[in-house]
């Protein structure tokens, strides 16, 4: 159940710019907060870049320089309760921002919150791929308002000048919460739309999965021999350089995800891991006969589908079978929960990994799914072969529709920078060729792109990273 409060505020603050790069700065200081904050109407104070005290439940500040002169801004936060083993928590949960002006389009809004003591942001959402104590919403030129570092934000438009964003697993405890910050910048418009290949790719290789974490975008597949695994890492996206290290056991390495301070890979019957993106080391856990197929991070632990089931490890080295006797080769773990599908009516939805309730909805089958991303609020999954058949869901993944999409397949799909990206090859000339949306529901088929057998892509650092079967690379930025 969610709290919800929307007192008059007793005064309005102007606030200062403080930079050209930094337009706006507004502070929320909630004095005597303690357990109580966002629980009581009246049981909390909240207090506007040092003024005094108002009522708490709706703040007000200036917005000025995007503007072109002063307006009144108003935010308003919520919480919800998470229920847990030990009486379970209050956690900010969401925050409505009100009387943002158009001339505002083109601008980032990037919030944070500390506890009183200022000593460093809360994390916001869980994530472990991106800062997640930073939660940055983009105004487009059409008065819509998307997330663009998160895909574990929900951002709803409620006028062409206000939107409510919904943190979908929040992190931080409504008691930590003492100041929010707001902060400004030009948005990015090329990250995602214009395409670069990178020049120093290792020679001779085949890339077939890619992922971001500390600070690293790591890449895995072979040579081009195909019987001898490879992995390589880069900072930027363009200069790489091969990993270490890595077992002779598998000919090719299939799929990588990040999690934990971890990178974790796997191949048919192997599964390998690297604290760093660089060094890697095989898991010690035997898992001969598994032949694994896509792997994700969330709460706490990694999962990775094998033919029969699930295996799921916490640290990437010891890893433990669970038999399901069904399979699934697309996973992630997005909105609070792994979700598995495949080419099948019943899509797998678990928390941990071990334990996974059904749905079923017909509408998801008749083609084989070849990538599987979240964003915004909403699932997509594209046809990798068969019939084309991509779709899209808005409730958890309770219910599937159809989605008309230029050409397919796309093997490659991810959410970042407020757009959906979407890349793959045609599988008679090998063409490549990707679409991206801002909804999910419309689609705009890119009119070039470097050349390459485009199978997996990423987002990390405001930047989008592909990788290819043939050996390529490229990036957006």
């Amino acid at each position: 159940m969610d709290d919800y409060y929307d007192d008059d505020p007793l005064e309005e603050i102007e606030s200062p710019v403080r930079s050209k790069k930094v337009k706006i700065f507004a502070g929320f200081a909630l004095l005597a907060a303690s357990a109580i904050f966002l629980r009581s109407t009246f049981a909390a104070n909240i207090s506007i870049n040092s003024t005094p005290v108002t009522e708490f439940g709706q703040g007000f500040t200036a917005l000025s320089s995007c503007a072109g002169s002063p307006v009144t801004l108003s935010i308003k936060p919520t919480s919800t309760f998470v229920n847990a083993a030990n009486g379970g928590n209050h956690y900010l949960k969401t925050f409505r921002v009100d009387n943002v002006p158009a001339t505002c389009q083109g601008v980032d809004f990037s919030f944070s919150t500390y506890d009183a003591a200022g000593s460093g942001a809360n994390l916001m959402f869980d994530s472990n791929t991106i800062l997640a104590t930073v939660t940055t919403i983009y105004m487009s030129a059409s008065n819509k308002f998307y997330p663009v570092n998160s895909g574990d934000l929900t951002v709803i438009t409620n006028s062409a000048s206000s939107f409510t964003a919904s943190l979908d697993a929040p992190a931080t405890p409504s008691n930590s919460v003492a100041k929010l910050t707001i902060q400004s910048t030009p948005h990015n418009s090329s990250a995602g739309m214009t395409w670069n290949s990178t020049g120093n790719v290792p020679a001779s290789s085949s890339w077939n999965s890619i992922t971001y974490g500390s600070g690293k975008f790591v890449a895995v597949g072979s040579n081009s021999a195909g019987n001898a695994g490879r992995a390589m890492y880069s900072t930027d996206g363009i200069n790489w350089t091969l990993g270490s290290g890595v077992p002779a056991t598998a000919t090719s390495w299939s799929t990588v995800t990040y999690g934990n301070g971890i990178f974790v890979a796997t191949s048919t019957n192997y599964i390998m891991y690297s604290s760093d993106g660089i060094n890697w080391n095989s898991a010690s856990t035997s898992l001969v006969g598994q032949i694994m197929n896509g792997g994700a991070y969330g709460n706490g632990r990694f999962v990775v589908s094998y033919y029969n089931g699930f295996v799921y490890s916490v640290d990437g080295s010891h890893w433990t079978v669970v038999s399901l006797g069904w399979t699934r080769s697309h996973i992630i773990f997005a909105n609070g929960n792994f979700m598995a599908l495949e080419f099948d009516p019943n899509l797998g939805v678990s928390s941990d990994g071990v334990n996974w309730s059904y749905l079923n909805d017909a509408n998801v089958g008749n083609t084989s799914l070849g990538s599987l991303a979240y964003g915004n609020g909403t699932y997509v999954a594209t046809s990798g072969a068969g019939v084309q058949h991509s779709v899209y869901s808005t409730n958890g993944g309770v219910s599937w529709s159809s989605i008309s999409m230029p050409t397919e397949p796309y093997l490659g799909l991810v959410y970042g920078n407020g757009l959906f990206i979407g890349l793959g090859y045609d599988l008679s000339t090998y063409v490549p060729q990707g679409i991206y949306s801002n909804d999910a529901k419309s689609w705009t088929a890119f009119s070039s792109l470097p050349s390459g057998r485009w199978d997996s892509l990423t987002y990390g650092n405001g930047e989008f990273v592909a990788v290819a079967a043939t050996g390529q690379a490229m990036y957006s930025n």
